[in-house]
């Protein structure tokens, strides 16, 4: 039975290898068993329908997830802290489908590949992570525990930020579950959600949007044509501004007022029109 739905048991364990659980990490792990159930039944759904299943997960902490996890399939555990990283030795040693890799997920990503990928992401690397994830060679599902607020910026439906409007590039966007702060230990301050990404081919070429986005969103209170024009030009101005028309927006209009499959069509014209230096960059 996995140990670790006790807080005194986490306490104990940590308080034996001379530890204790790290706020600057943003350290919260899930207790409510419940909980964790559900946001495994998408990630095992996601699994039956690949060819050769398997995940890698990005912060497994306490082993929460994974615990569950190696049921259905090899996991790739990727974890920073040292201390976690014997835990989950202790727990897991001799489980033909576990494998721990200890370091940064921003670096030990690389290499590695599965079809799934998931983790409890720490407030403070959040969007790098993500960022990661989706160059992760033969990754088709990613699932992600972040809290509320980015999770609602991530599965807007309108151009309300940047993040957004890059991240539908890859793939459709969607909330899943809220996770309340009493699931945790220690409780969190603020509200947790669950939601996933189910990668499609990109829209448009990542580098050209990527510039697109750093240039259109200089200032959400001015108008794109505005955040076009100041700063520096990380794409030909007056072609951005000649292309818009055909990509369908309005250069009067804010960034935010913008569809995000503008944007795609927009980057992609771009790519067409223009040779962007490779080694630039937004």
């Amino acid at each position: 039975m996995y140990p670790y739905y006790s807080r005194d048991r986490i306490q104990a364990d940590l308080r034996e290898l001379g530890g204790a659980i790290r706020k600057s990490m943003g350290q919260n792990f899930l207790i409510d068993p419940n909980t964790i159930d559900r946001l495994v039944r998408p990630v095992h759904e996601a699994l039956q329908t690949c060819s050769e299943p398997s995940v890698i997960e990005i912060g497994p902490g306490l082993g929460a997830l994974t615990h569950r996890l190696i049921e259905y399939a090899p996991v790739t555990a990727l974890e920073l802290d040292p201390m976690l990283a014997t835990l989950l030795r202790r727990q897991f040693e001799g489980q033909a489908n576990f494998m721990l890799i200890e370091g940064d997920a921003r670096r030990t990503l690389a290499g590695l590949t599965a079809p799934v990928l998931c983790g409890n992401l720490p407030y403070y690397i959040t969007t790098e992570l993500i960022l990661e994830s989706l160059s992760v060679p033969g990754v088709q599902h990613l699932f992600f525990l972040v809290q509320t607020e980015f999770a609602k910026r991530a599965c807007a439906k309108t151009a309300e930020s940047s993040f957004t409007v890059f991240l539908r590039n890859f793939g459709e966007v969607k909330l899943l579950e809220r996770v309340p702060a009493s699931c945790f230990y220690p409780v969190p301050s603020v509200e947790s959600s669950f939601f996933t990404v189910q990668l499609y081919e990109e829209r448009a070429p990542a580098a050209i949007l990527e510039k697109l986005l750093r240039m259109s969103y200089r200032s959400k209170r001015k108008k794109i044509r505005n955040s076009w024009r100041v700063g520096e030009a990380l794409l030909p101005v007056e072609t951005v501004e000649d292309l818009a028309p055909s990509a369908g927006i309005d250069a009067e209009k804010r960034p935010e007022e913008i569809a995000i499959e503008a944007y795609h069509t927009l980057a992609r014209l771009i790519a067409a029109n223009v040779v962007v230096d490779p080694e630039r960059h937004a």
